[in-house]
C-alpha cells in the first residue's frame, strides 16, 4: 500500500515540507492549479506558481514520487498546457493529473 499526501505550498516553508517528508509518504502531491499566465487570477491567496518546483525537488531528493495536478478550463491555451507539461517533465515529475476546473464557490472564477 502506498501513502500519498496532497500538500499546500506552505507559504514557502521548507520546515513544513521537511515535516511531511519525515512522515514517509511514497507520493508527494501538490497542485500547481493552472498555467503561469493565469496563476495570480486563479489563486486568490499569496501562493506563487514557482513554489511547486521547490517541493518537487525536495520530494525527489527524499526519493518520493512527485505528483503535480493542474486544472484546465480556465481560459488557458493549448500551447500553455503543453509548456507546463514540458516543464514538469524536465523536472522529473513522476505523475501529472489534469482535471476539469469546476467553480467551487461564487467568489471563484466562473
Amino acid at each position: 500500500m502506498w501513502v500519498e499526501v496532497l500538500v499546500p505550498d506552505f507559504q514557502g516553508s521548507h520546515a513544513a515540507v521537511e515535516t511531511v517528508m519525515e512522515a514517509g509518504p511514497e507520493v508527494f502531491n501538490h497542485n500547481t492549479e493552472t498555467v503561469p499566465r493565469l496563476y495570480r487570477q486563479v489563486r486568490l491567496e499569496r501562493a506563487t506558481s514557482g513554489r511547486w518546483t521547490c517541493w518537487r525537488m525536495r520530494a525527489k531528493w527524499r526519493r518520493r514520487v512527485p505528483r503535480i495536478g493542474c486544472d484546465v478550463g480556465l481560459g488557458e491555451r493549448d500551447d500553455e498546457v503543453v509548456e507546463v507539461m514540458r516543464d514538469l517533465r524536465a523536472h522529473s515529475v513522476g505523475i501529472l493529473t489534469l482535471g476539469q476546473y469546476l467553480r467551487p464557490s461564487p467568489k471563484h472564477l466562473p
